[in-house]
């Protein structure tokens, strides 16, 4: 039997860090290394390591392929990169996304995400990313979010910013702007009178 697991956490170098802060203080500057140690974790390495480490330990078990999941904000870089180096292994969920969109007229998008990952899928860019969820889901189905997360960073305005960029970019009109900014969130959220 192919076996195949939708739902694998990958505990990046970034992700031990952010450990390290909210274990130790914001400010402080926490090696990967140290915080996977006093949780009794292997140390991940570099994104590319860890991704090998992953690759190895799948095929061990027979599995043949697999979704990783970033499990802290901004950190879809470090799992952008596991898909570079094993792109027929793993896969993230933008794809899978725009294909339950497809078939499933109920199913909205929201646009948040820190954008890193960028970097890591050469030719793929933001707009790209905005183009191919409109052709998808239309202008109806994409909720704009910025994935804001904590203080004292407070709301993430420099998502909203690259955002329209993207959207300007691809020379989408206003009316759709506005539904992807505000309209589609009120249309799904309706506000209610007390």
């Amino acid at each position: 039997m192919m076996l195949h697991d939708v739902h694998c956490h990958f505990f990046s170098a970034r992700f031990f860090e952010t450990l390290g802060r909210e274990r130790h203080g914001c400010q402080a500057d926490i090696a990967a290394d140290r915080i996977a140690g006093e949780l009794g974790w292997d140390a991940p390495g570099s994104s590319e390591e860890l991704a090998d480490r992953w690759a190895g330990e799948l095929t061990r078990h027979r599995v043949s392929r697999a979704a990783l999941i970033a499990s802290v904000p901004g950190d879809e870089g470090s799992v952008a990169a596991a898909l570079a180096r094993h792109p027929g292994r793993f896969v993230g969920f933008f794809r899978e996304a725009l294909m339950a969109a497809e078939v499933c007229p109920t199913i909205h998008l929201d646009t948040s995400s820190s954008n890193g990952w960028v970097k890591y899928l050469p030719g793929l860019t933001l707009a790209e990313v905005f183009r191919r969820a409109l052709a998808v889901a239309g202008p109806d189905r994409l909720i704009f979010g910025t994935d804001s997360s904590l203080f004292p960073r407070g709301w993430h305005r420099v998502i909203c910013g690259a955002q329209q960029t993207a959207l300007d970019e691809l020379g989408v009109e206003a009316g759709v702007c506005a539904k992807i900014f505000s309209g589609n969130f009120e249309r799904v959220f309706p506000q209610t009178r007390a």
